[in-house]
Formats: structure tokens, sequence, C-alpha cells
């Protein structure tokens, strides 16, 4: 049976880690979003919330890359190795956490869409004069077309998207950090 790893070459020892941190580390970040959510902190617009993301997504790539590094690898890292296990991981952050963000608007709080646009266009109101002093009016009525028209798919996309681009940032940071120079 040839699976999807084994088509890329990937090192099965590589995948299985790479899927574990990546897993754990989607519990934590789904963990981080039901407590802000449950303290009424929105955690879709909360600093504190982002912050912590970045924070989890950074440590368990960086666990992930030096585990690899020290169990499966002997000691040795290459650039490609380190960024073959970030990617996975935050892959699998990224679907984990949009794969519950997708289940908690479509059936855990079927509100959840209605509140977030609501919360949305009106801050977006409070924002009016700035956004057309430095934009235009016709950029603000853009925006808030937009907002109104926002579906579960969108938001969900933007989860996905937004921690893939944080893995994106730090995996190579971890991965130059990590390598081992080859005599």
């Amino acid at each position: 049976m040839v699976t999807l790893f084994s088509m890329f070459k990937v090192n099965p020892a590589l995948s299985k880690l790479a899927i574990k941190y990546g897993v754990v580390a989607a519990l934590f970040t789904v963990l981080a979003f039901v407590v802000f959510y449950i303290m009424g902190q929105q955690p879709w617009r909360n600093l504190v919330s982002f912050l912590l993301d970045v924070f989890v997504i950074g440590v368990f790539l960086f666990l992930a890359i030096k585990d690899y590094k020290d169990s499966v690898n002997n000691g040795a890292l290459r650039f490609y190795q380190g960024m073959t296990v970030g990617f996975i991981v935050y892959l699998t952050i990224a679907a984990g956490f949009s794969l519950f963000f997708f289940v908690l608007m479509q059936w855990v709080e079927p509100d959840f869409l209605g509140e977030y646009i609501k919360l949305a266009l009106e801050d977006l109101v409070s924002r009016r004069e700035m956004i057309v002093a430095g934009l235009s009016e016709e950029s603000y009525l853009d925006q808030y077309s937009k907002l109104q028209n926002t579906t579960i798919g969108v938001l969900v996309i933007d989860a996905f998207v937004k921690r893939l681009l944080i893995g994106l940032v730090l995996t190579p940071i971890f991965s130059v950090l990590l390598r081992t120079h080859q005599a």
C-alpha cells in the first residue's frame, strides 16, 4: 500500500514524530481558544490569544525538530529535515484547529457566525473615521459589505492560513538554529 509519505520518500519516523507533536499542539491551541471563548474574551480578536498561539506553535515546532535531531537522526539535522518536520507539524496544527473551528461553528455554537459578524461590524463602525481618513469611503463600504457576507468557510480558511503562516515564519528559524554543520 502506497502512502502519501512513501510517495515523497519521507522517513516514516519523521512523519510519525511530527504528526504526534502537531496533534498535541493543535489540542493546546484548541484549549487556549476555548478558555478565551468561555471567558468572553473573543479569541479571534484578542492579541493575547494570538500571542499564545504563536508561543504554542513555536514551542512545539522547536521541540519536534529538536526531538527528530536527537532521537531519530542521531544528533544530526540538515536544514531540509527541519523544514520537513516543521511543515508536517504546522500543517497538522492548522488542520486540527480548523477542523475544531468548523465543528464549533457548524454544530456546537450555531450562533457563533452571527455573533462574530455583529461584533466585527460594531468594531468596523467604531473605526469608520480612521478607515475613511486612511483609505477611503469606498474602502470602508467594501469592508462593511464583505463582512456582512462572511461565511463559516471564510473563517475556517482564515484560521487555517493564520496558523500556517505562523509555522512558515518560525520553522526556518528553528531549522537554522538546530542544524548541524557537515564537515
